[in-house]
C-alpha cells in the first residue's frame, strides 16, 4: 500500500462500504485523506471502523491518520498528502482511490 491514500468519494458513504474501508485499514497506509461527496461521513466511518479494529487487535491504534477535505479539490487533497509524506520523511507515494 502507498504511504498515503487519497479516497475520492463520488458517492455517499453507506454501511456497505465497510468492507472496502476494512481493506484500506488492513493495508496500513500512513494517511487516508478523504475528499469529495460527503467526505466527512467517509472519514468518520473510517475512524470508527479503525477504532473497532484496533480494540479487536486487528490493527495498531496509531497506524493510520485520516483527514477530510470538504472544501478542497482532488488536486488539493493530493497535494496535502504529498506534503504529509514529505513531513514524515516517507517516500512521496500517493495513490488515489475513487469510490
Amino acid at each position: 500500500m502507498p504511504s498515503c491514500l487519497v479516497l475520492h468519494a463520488t458517492s455517499a458513504y453507506a454501511a456497505g462500504h465497510d468492507g472496502l474501508l476494512r481493506e484500506i485499514l488492513l493495508s496500513q497506509p500512513g494517511l487516508v485523506a478523504v475528499v469529495g461527496l460527503h467526505c466527512e461521513a467517509w472519514e468518520e466511518a473510517l475512524d470508527m471502523l479503525g477504532a473497532r479494529m484496533a480494540a479487536d487487535g486487528q490493527i495498531s491504534a496509531a497506524q493510520c491518520h485520516s483527514t477530510s477535505h470538504p472544501c478542497e479539490t482532488l488536486s488539493q487533497a493530493v497535494s496535502f498528502a504529498q506534503q504529509w509524506c514529505r513531513l514524515h520523511d516517507w517516500p512521496v507515494d500517493v495513490h488515489v482511490l475513487r469510490v
